[in-house]
């Protein structure tokens, strides 16, 4: 199906359809529902727990919003909040040491750079569209070896028109490393289609980052064509 969707690019609605295709793949790889909290995710964590997380523990302040607004945070200051949401009935079943150790396993990516730029060829004269993102990409190690220590991820990159939702254009990220790293991606697309498209203010596209592995890290950026 998905096969299908990228080869009839041009149809409104391929772009929401792909991003639907990547959503899926994140609930078969998790093995959880659609309904389930993505906090869910973090070994060692339960569903008690994650209510605590939600409502902070009868503290706003403390509470976390998302796994991504918890992985966002650095890990002493993930420590200490967890530390205190710990505390208080229940508190033994909770092994904050292992919730933190999952949480930073997954890679936080965060685009740091987008340029637009494009070209006319010569011999054709169609107008291609050239996007260049730059991602910073921070995964820890585990501090106990496990199993899945050396698990790859998939980041799934969609460019879309932005009235349609035409798919414009795609591509993916392997992450097989621990580390802190910058990578370069570059999409080509149809300069005219993106354009045509492109609603009001000059015209503008949709990029979404999707991990094929991990619920709840989605993002999306609305990218100008000016």
């Amino acid at each position: 199906m998905e096969y299908i969707a990228t080869n009839d690019a041009t149809t409104g609605g391929t772009f929401e359809l792909l991003t639907q295709f990547a959503r899926t793949k994140q609930l078969f790889e998790t093995r959880y529902q659609a309904a389930d909290d993505p906090l869910l995710q973090l070994a060692g964590t339960t569903k008690e727990f994650v209510r605590r997380m939600k409502n902070g523990a009868k503290s706003k302040k403390n509470a976390v919003d998302s796994i991504r607004n918890l992985r966002d945070l650095n890990r002493k200051d993930a420590t200490s909040l967890l530390q205190k949401l710990s505390k208080g009935r229940n508190s033994s079943a909770v092994p904050v040491d292992q919730v933190l150790d999952n949480l930073f396993a997954l890679p936080l990516v965060t685009l740091t750079n987008v340029s637009v730029m494009n070209e006319v060829e010569k011999t054709s004269g169609k107008s291609t569209g050239l996007l260049k993102v730059t991602l910073n990409i921070q995964r820890d190690a585990k501090r106990k070896k496990a199993r899945d220590e050396d698990k790859t991820f998939t980041l799934s990159l969609l460019l879309g028109s932005f009235k349609q939702g035409m798919l414009l254009a795609h591509s993916s990220l392997r992450i097989t490393r621990s580390g802190s790293w910058t990578a370069t991606k570059e999409l080509k697309f149809d300069w005219s289609v993106a354009n045509a498209d492109g609603g009001e203010e000059g015209g503008r596209m949709i990029l979404r980052l999707l991990l094929d592995e991990v619920r709840g890290f989605d993002t999306e950026t609305v990218v100008s064509l000016r």
